[in-house]
């Protein structure tokens, strides 16, 4: 029976996937999608795995703003897991394919919300972040308290 929770990210994937590896994927998708990057922009991951789980963020931005992807899959075997995270990258690269094929825009929910995606559900995510702007509104909330 599926767990139809949402995740529980640092239970479920408290593992940090190989450091050496993530570069290799930041360098993979950053040279794949090289044309539809602004100036300074990058694509970077950070990829953790549990007992038989996957977890999958990619954030596409420079220092000031950035759009953060987020994806889950749990109900991978321990011998699955790399297929897990495969399986996230995969679903990855498709959104990111989506994304700037439809003029950035991602269609993806705010709160984890799961998806059918090769036979697997995959929770996902998405969120834009204003780096300069949340920053001064927190300096504005923290002098008004």
């Amino acid at each position: 029976m599926k767990n139809l929770s949402p995740p529980k990210l640092n239970i479920e994937t408290p593992t940090l996937v190989d450091l050496n590896l993530q570069k290799d994927i930041n360098n993979l998708l950053n040279e794949r999608y090289q044309t539809h990057l602004e100036k300074q922009e990058t694509i970077s991951i950070i990829a953790k795995i549990g007992n038989e789980a996957s977890y999958l963020s990619a954030q596409l931005g420079d220092n000031d703003r950035a759009h953060v992807f987020e994806f889950f899959v749990r109900d991978c075997q321990e011998s699955d897991l790399d297929g897990g995270l495969d399986l996230l990258i995969d679903y990855l690269d498709g959104t990111l394919f989506e994304f700037f094929e439809e003029d950035r825009n991602a269609f993806f929910p705010l709160d984890f919300t799961p998806r059918d995606f090769e036979y697997h559900q995959i929770w996902v995510r998405h969120e834009f972040h204003d780096f300069k702007a949340e920053s001064l509104a927190l300096g504005l909330l923290k002098k008004s308290s």
